[in-house]
């Protein structure tokens, strides 16, 4: 049964006939975030408490400074933050990822079952694939564009998760293969195997998706 995010995928996918290129993987990926975003409203947006306090909120799309442009009061704070918005990303990300690899090369990525914590698809029992993706912008409506830092597995704190999900992972069954897959990938993890994780794979690269084809397909056996 199709989720939410499936959904959002789908309905941004643009590879039945156009050819998997940097480009147009980035500009996929990109628009299933934006779905996300326009779906739930979850813009990043400012408030000042002591307007909101009096019944005059004001909501602003960008940083309005060290102080509220309405009453002056420094107590602005960040509503929408990377925290609330991260499960939904990541859940489309996760979605539009199954899509590419289903659809495009017949590759069956299994999402785990919930109660799964170290990893979110699998290719085979031994197979795991852990994905990490987020936004490197949002486009604002009537406000632009504005970039954001950290995506993917440029954040530090979710590099470490993903690097503990693999030993995890590999502490449990021994002999097994754990992926990461990621739209922003640090340069330091390119082309990097480790005791943890058997490869990083930046799939806003046409050559990454089809390397991951590549390993996945020598590697799988019977499910």
């Amino acid at each position: 049964m199709q989720t939410p995010y499936d959904e959002l995928a789908l309905s941004n996918y643009p590879f039945n006939k156009k050819e998997i290129s940097n480009k147009a993987l980035r500009d996929y990926f990109d628009a299933c975030f934006d779905a996300v975003f326009m779906t739930w409203g979850l813009y990043p947006a400012w408030v000042c408490m002591d307007c909101a306090t009096n019944s005059t909120p004001l909501i602003q799309f960008k940083p309005p400074g060290s102080n509220c442009p309405a009453c002056g009061s420094s107590k602005i704070f960040e509503v929408a933050t990377f925290q609330g918005r991260s499960a939904r990303m990541g859940a489309v990300f996760e979605s539009a990822v199954r899509l590419i690899f289903q659809r495009k090369y017949g590759l069956n990525l299994r999402a785990t079952p919930q109660n799964t914590r170290t990893h979110d698809l699998e290719a085979s029992r031994s197979i795991a694939i852990e994905v990490k993706g987020s936004p490197t912008r949002i486009q604002i409506p009537n406000f632009g564009t504005r970039k954001l830092a950290r995506a993917g597995l440029l954040r530090s704190d979710t590099l470490k998760k993903a690097n503990a999900n693999g030993r995890q992972f590999k502490q449990a069954n021994p002999n097994s293969t754990f992926f990461v897959l990621t739209n922003a990938l640090p340069p330091e993890l390119r082309g990097i195997r480790t005791q943890d994780v058997d490869a990083y794979f930046d799939i806003t690269k046409a050559n990454r998706v089809r390397d991951f084809v590549d390993e996945v397909k020598a590697l799988i056996g019977p499910y």
